[in-house]
């Protein structure tokens, strides 16, 4: 087993982190936590929060090939769309 790419099975996941651009308006920050992490109103308000107040946010734990994905797809919606937005996959630090 290749611990780099199956993490997720010892440790609950990579994270995906959004880091605040402070030109992409909150209602698409919102959307994009709604629409590409499956996250409810409650938890996007939280994390749009934690963007504003930390600079980056922590959107939650996903296997390492979806996190990928789902930061690769925000990508794209956020370039086809004028927006700064950006996600990054990171393993979690042990102690958190």
């Amino acid at each position: 087993m290749n611990t780099d790419n199956h993490l997720e099975g010892a440790t609950g996941g990579w994270q995906i982190l959004m880091i605040h651009d402070q030109s992409t308006p909150p209602d698409i920050i919102l959307s994009v936590l709604r629409d590409f992490l499956m996250l409810d109103g409650k938890e996007a308000a939280g994390i749009v929060q934690e963007l504003k107040r930390d600079g980056r946010a922590m959107c939650g734990l996903y296997p390492r090939t979806i996190a990928d994905f789902i930061v690769e797809q925000v990508g794209s919606y956020a370039s086809k769309h004028g927006h700064k937005l950006r996600c990054e996959v990171s393993v979690p630090k042990k102690g958190r």
